[in-house]
């Protein structure tokens, strides 16, 4: 049967050496093992955490878009309603303007009036109808009912132009009114929209602040969950260079004990050679005999070959 490996003392002070590493680097790994899973963990809890984030702000910023296309309609309705209060109030200044300038027109009737001119008339013709008067007063009398007729005209008239001057008035006062009802409903609904934007402004605020927290939120999480995919990085780079060390220090070991299996071996075949065939064994040691001598590694002076 083959004989147990012999090493030598370097080579027996190697295994020992290569043992206690191997210990070491055991333990380490373990310890290295632990450590990379709690930042396999550690990723993955992060990875959960940001996926509920997300979720959370997904909602939250569709809102502040919302918000945002409405302040955009908000804007765009108060322009409009700029533009329309500025034509408001200039029709409202045109009618004024125009009621003013027909109130500047108005007739000065110096004349009597109508009904005053009618009763007199209703005096006279009843007077000469009922009192005999003289040639002379009843000639007075009808010149006077004539010119009376025509003041009534004169004064019919100017009462018909006074009265369409009038309703010319109502009518621009109306207008007027109308006009002034039309810039206050705008006016109103100018207030109305920049009451609405203001309060738009507070909401988008809030939900600005509140889509940021949740966005630092994340940031802090990627930060995190970065540096624990660093530490795996450098914990998986520790255990493949002590990995390959273990591996390289069995490969060492291995290497070693079959070299000192396989010169056992050859002792071993070459025992049994000698005790078959001293002759053989004589001629082998001469042979290699003759091989030194040749080769300068002994000489027969007693010195040592170079």
């Amino acid at each position: 049967m083959p004989g147990r490996p012999v090493l030598s003392e370097e080579e027996e002070q190697a295994e020992r050496a290569g043992r206690d590493r191997l210990h070491a680097i055991d333990q380490k790994l373990r310890d290295l093992y632990e450590r990379r899973a709690q930042a396999l963990t550690q990723i993955h809890q992060l990875s959960d955490q940001q996926k509920a984030l997300a979720d959370q702000r997904a909602p939250k910023q569709a809102a502040v878009e919302s918000a945002h296309r409405r302040h955009r309609e908000i804007s765009n309705a108060l322009n409009d309603n700029r533009r329309a209060r500025d034509a408001a109030r200039k029709a409202v200044d045109e009618a004024l303007a125009d009621l003013r300038e027909h109130r500047a027109k108005v007739p000065r009737v110096e004349r009597a009036r109508p009904d005053q001119l009618k009763r007199e008339l209703a005096e006279l013709e009843l007077r000469q109808q009922t009192t005999a008067l003289k040639i002379t007063e009843e000639n007075a009398l009808i010149a006077r009912v004539r010119d009376l007729h025509k003041q009534l005209q004169a004064a019919e008239k100017e009462a018909g132009a006074a009265a369409g001057h009038s309703d010319r008035g109502k009518q621009l006062e109306e207008a007027l009114r109308t006009r002034r009802a039309e810039l206050d409903a705008i006016g109103k609904a100018g207030d109305a929209l920049r009451h609405e934007r203001d309060a738009m402004n507070a909401s988008v605020r809030t939900q600005l602040y509140e889509a940021g927290a949740i966005y630092a939120e994340l940031r802090s999480k990627a930060q995190a969950r970065g540096e624990a995919m660093t530490r795996v990085d450098t914990l998986s780079r520790e255990i493949y260079l002590l990995e390959s060390e273990g591996n390289r220090i069995l490969r060492e070991s291995r290497d070693r004990r079959f070299e000192a299996q396989r010169a056992v071996k050859d002792y071993n075949r070459s025992v049994r050679d000698a005790t078959g065939n001293r002759d053989l064994l004589s001629r082998a040691a001469d042979a290699q005999f003759e091989e030194l001598l040749r080769r300068g590694r002994i000489s027969l002076g007693g010195g040592s070959g170079t």
